[in-house]
């Protein structure tokens, strides 16, 4: 029975995904990364990319393999909010982990990913996979600059 929701907060690129796989509480446990929705589905706006990952997170609830499931998004403020939803319906703590790290910094760490990335892609449709996820990335990064 599903008991916690993990959700890792932070930029694209802030080391959600980093924190994840080292963490040894972490790196077992079913996961949820919002980048992967915006891969598999071009132009998706971000509340639309969020209601996929909550209706995800309620058929992972639903199959209940773990104690415990990892969500990776920014979880701002009308995300926190329905997560909390979701969690109280099923009686689901949600703890939350901030992941900071300078918004420039962010950008050259989803820059170099999406070099590497497509450098091993071995198929035209893995390539166009990765660069829906970083462009989709690098948008919300470049959202938050400055002006």
């Amino acid at each position: 029975m599903i008991k916690k929701i993990i959700a890792l907060a932070g930029y694209p690129g802030a080391g959600k995904t980093t924190a994840r796989t080292t963490d040894p509480g972490l790196c077992f446990l079913p996961f949820l990364d919002i980048a992967d929705i915006y891969a598999e589905y071009p132009n998706i706006q971000s509340k639309v990319a969020f209601a996929e990952l909550l209706n995800r997170l309620v058929i992972m609830i639903g199959e209940a393999r773990h104690d415990a499931i990892v969500i990776e998004a920014m979880c701002v403020s009308w995300q926190r909010l329905w997560l909390e939803v979701i969690a109280r319906a099923n009686d689901i703590q949600v703890e939350y982990r901030e992941i900071h790290a300078d918004l420039l910094v962010c950008i050259e760490r989803v820059k170099e990913q999406f070099e590497a990335e497509l450098k091993s892609a071995k198929s035209e449709e893995e390539r166009s996979r990765i660069t829906r996820r970083h462009t989709a990335r690098l948008s919300i990064l470049q959202r938050d600059l400055p002006q």
